[in-house]
């Protein structure tokens, strides 16, 4: 708790030594009621009201004063209203200056007395009340921020508002069956779409605002227990499914590759030049979880397309970063590079090869408790945009119970999904050999191609209404932010926002594929389609070409979706910011709630429950952490004790608190 807090809390005045939250009856009164003083001598009123008005606390005056008078009703109003001015005046350039000790600030009391010809214990009286009424003013002020905090903490993303039916509807089916969150769904989903598009897409807004691809970072936080990992399986696993029939694919390609291998090795002329092997099959990778960066340049060298980085608990991954290096390597710089979009420039020493990729999706998804995630929030990694580039939701979960609802096939409807997601048209451009120019073919005799995104351009009424509703208003936004941290995450969303709208533009268009009857058609329906069109016997595979132009019901939807996320990190952020200060009316209410109870039969003594039942401020504070009422009271109890403010006990299953006789 910061010194500041602590000073409040024990109040410091010697008046009273614990005081309470708000002003009692008699404070208010002493508040309000007209100073009345003896009569001065006038020549000392101008010389010394003059001499204090720029300094910090009154110099020694000389004068000499004996026990204050009573109120003489023949004195002079106007001097009566001067010098209560410039009590008031004194005491709020003491209150200014935090943390002064107790023997200093009565002492400077005693000098403001003596000038003003006051009694010092009256002085120190109204000193104590003016600092109790700015002390509930900045309680006030904190609930309300915090308050505020709450409210978009428990503002919901409406699947129904910003996707293609067909895919809200299964969404918001498997939410209510499990039962989960649809925003936690949702942020996976944004890692698993994008991963799905890969490199095929990139989108700009106007002329030199690009973003390269859909790349994006995702973490869902809640309580344990809150079905944190069931939920990221539900959008995941499909995933993993493509990657099984990948997997099986390569089997049997590696499998007619050894084999071939093996004819030409038997079959070669002994005196004849060597016969030349084709290269050996490729992995198709979609997703993986464990890697090192080694690791992951080759992976994203072999599979230029993109692939998903899935960590349940994302704190691993974290704590793998530079593991190799003694927490001196620069893996984390490397990962900034790989969230815009770019690709690395690496020579690999061990196999004597340069790898060099244009550009690469490499999405992150995965959950972590709150209390991990603060722990994360360092000031270097924020001051770096580390965190900034996260995409987090903090949206409170359902409490978990047998729904009986039906759930639905979600697994086999994403597979789909995220399959006509990985076949969305690309350029293409033949491969030449780099030393004698010829174009590279397979062996089929099939030309060999690389692939190039298409790019994606707003149309002009959806970059006008994306200017003005979103870019602008999110610059001014960002420029007027003091929080570091929340200002370099709204930084992000400019470019994040276009993303969320290049996946959702995906999504509707492949959703309008669909069959007479209204269903949507299937990636193999679409596949036989192709075949019968002649496809099959070209050199270009099978794709899905949808339109290029984003339409502006799209970045609509876009930027409600990129405001629920900004607003969850303002939460983060501005709610860190909050852990300690917000202690402060919590102590102090426990404190006189304890002094309320000290003649009583219970002695003083507040149990948890008791503690969170009398005090809202207790109540607030947990839900902003995200901890349960009980294991938040019984840490702000450890901490009065810490602080010689009281002690504890157990009864039972009880934890109980008292102050300090």
């Amino acid at each position: 708790m910061p010194p500041h807090i602590k000073d409040r809390i024990l109040g410091e005045w010697g008046i009273d030594k614990r005081p309470r939250a708000s002003p009692t009856e008699t404070q208010q009164q002493l508040n309000s009621q007209k100073l009345q003083t003896d009569r001065i001598k006038p020549e000392i009123a101008s010389q010394n009201f003059g001499l204090i008005a720029d300094n910090s606390h009154p110099p020694d005056f000389g004068v000499t004063q004996g026990p204050a008078q009573g109120p003489d009703p023949q004195s002079n109003p106007s001097d009566s209203k001067q010098k209560e001015n410039l009590l008031l005046k004194y005491i709020d350039q003491i209150l200014e200056r935090e943390n002064i000790p107790l023997s200093e600030r009565k002492a400077k009391c005693a000098e403001i007395a003596q000038a003003l010809e006051l009694d010092p214990k009256y002085v120190e009286q109204i000193a104590l009340t003016r600092l109790q009424e700015q002390q509930f003013a900045e309680i006030e002020s904190e609930k309300t921020l915090i308050e505020d905090l709450i409210s978009k903490r428990k503002q919901s993303l409406d699947l129904h508002q910003i996707l293609p039916p067909e895919i809200a509807c299964i969404l918001a089916q498997v939410a209510a069956a499990m039962p989960t969150s649809a925003e936690h769904l949702m942020t996976v989903g944004w890692s698993t779409f994008g991963c799905a598009i890969g490199t095929a897409a990139e989108v700009v807004a106007w002329s030199g605002f690009k973003q390269k691809s859909c790349v994006l970072w995702t973490i869902n936080t809640a309580r344990s227990g809150k079905l944190k990992s069931q939920t990221q399986e539900v959008m995941v696993n499909p995933i993993r499914l493509l990657q099984q029939d990948a997997n099986s694919e390569y089997r049997i390609a590696l499998k007619s590759y050894r084999e071939v291998e093996k004819a030409t090795q038997q079959n070669r002329d002994p005196d004849g030049l060597p016969l030349e092997i084709p290269p050996p099959p490729v992995p198709r990778e979609y997703w993986v979880e464990h890697i090192t960066v080694e690791a992951l340049i080759r992976t994203i060298n072999e599979n230029p397309r993109g692939f998903l980085v899935h960590r349940d608990e994302i704190d691993g991954f974290f704590k793998a970063l530079n593991k190799y290096r003694a927490g001196k390597g620069d893996d984390e710089a490397f990962y900034l590079t790989l969230n815009n979009g770019g690709g690395p420039k690496v020579i690999l020493i061990d196999r004597d090869r340069r790898v060099e990729v244009e550009r690469s999706c490499v999405p992150i998804t995965g959950t972590i408790q709150r209390k991990t995630l603060d722990e994360e929030l360092t000031p270097r990694k924020i001051s770096s945009g580390w965190m900034a580039r996260w995409v987090i939701c903090l949206a409170e979960m359902p409490k978990r119970r047998r729904t009986r609802l039906p759930y639905p096939h979600i697994d086999t409807f994403l597979k789909d999904i995220y399959r006509k997601l990985s076949v969305l048209k690309m350029h293409y451009r033949p491969i030449q050999n780099e030393e004698t120019g010829e174009v590279l073919r397979d062996e089929t005799n099939r030309t060999v191609y690389q692939g190039f995104p298409i790019t994606y351009h707003l149309s002009d009424s959806a970059a006008d209404y994306y200017e003005q509703h979103f870019f602008n208003p999110m610059v001014e936004r960002e420029e007027a932010e003091l929080n570091e941290g929340f200002q370099l995450a709204m930084s992000k969303w400019s470019g994040y926002c276009l993303r969320i709208a290049l996946i959702l533009h995906c999504l509707h268009e492949i959703c309008k594929l669909k069959n007479p009857d209204g269903t949507l058609k299937t990636y193999l329906q679409l596949k036989e389609e192709w075949k019968l069109s002649g496809g099959e016997h070209s050199d270009q595979p099978f794709e899905i070409e949808i339109p290029t132009e984003i339409e502006a019901d799209i970045i609509q939807k876009a930027i409600a979706a990129s405001y629920f996320y900004i607003n969850q990190a303002e939460v983060l952020y501005k709610g860190q910011q909050q852990d300690e200060d917000d202690t402060g009316p919590v102590i102090q209410k426990l404190i006189q709630k304890s002094e309320e109870l000290r003649d009583t039969a219970a002695e003083g003594w507040i149990s948890t429950r008791e503690a969170y039942r009398n005090c809202r401020e207790l109540v607030v504070a947990a839900k902003l952490r995200q901890m349960s009422n009980t294991d938040f009271t019984a840490a702000v109890f450890n901490l009065m004790v810490s602080m010689n403010l009281g002690e504890t006990k157990k009864v039972g299953k009880s934890f109980k608190w008292r102050i300090l006789s």
